[in-house]
């Protein structure tokens, strides 16, 4: 992190932040009128708690700050990590999937209420019917799912991003893989 992001991650009023509790991880927001932190939701999940930070900020208009050590904080670009409304989120079924995955390299991602697994592959539609048709365990446990997909045509960048996608968001169904 650079010297300017760490100045602008500085929690300012009206910022939104993620930071570890001893439960998991606490939304808090930095409350304007008294200037102060207030924690919103505690004893979280990482990626609920970043989810939940999404929608906070999407309401108040904030920036979200994220910790996973309670001691530098990262100002969070949401469409870094596949929020934010450009990313479009279909149902994980045969016909969605016909209709929105090409036949084409890429990455896709599928969630619940946040995501649960993450993965590249030459073909977004095979691999997206794949887990479909195959469920693991794990996705079996999740529910209905939603997938949005990424087209790459170069493996190593796919690779990378799918890797630092995996290492952000710490999907449930990537984790022993």
């Amino acid at each position: 992190m650079s010297d300017d992001d760490r100045t602008a991650a500085r929690l300012q009023a009206g910022d939104i932040s993620v930071s570890p509790d001893n439960d998991g991880f606490t939304v808090g927001l930095v409350d304007e009128a008294r200037k102060t932190w207030v924690p919103i939701s505690m004893g979280m999940a990482w990626a609920a708690a970043v989810r939940r930070a999404y929608a906070y900020s999407l309401l108040r208009h904030g920036r979200i700050l994220t910790s996973r050590t309670g001691r530098e904080f990262e100002l969070l670009d949401p469409h870094t990590i596949w929020l934010g409304a450009e990313w479009q989120w279909r149902s994980h079924d045969p016909m969605s999937i016909a209709q929105h995955a090409a036949d084409r390299p890429g990455i896709y991602v599928l969630r619940a209420l946040t995501p649960v697994f993450i993965g590249e592959t030459d073909n977004l539609r095979e691999r997206l019917l794949y887990h479909f048709h195959h469920p693991g365990g794990c996705q079996e446990q999740q529910g209905a799912l939603e997938f949005c997909c990424q087209e790459y045509a170069s493996t190593e960048e796919r690779a990378r991003e799918a890797a630092r996608l995996i290492d952000w968001w710490l999907p449930p169904c990537n984790q022993g893989l």
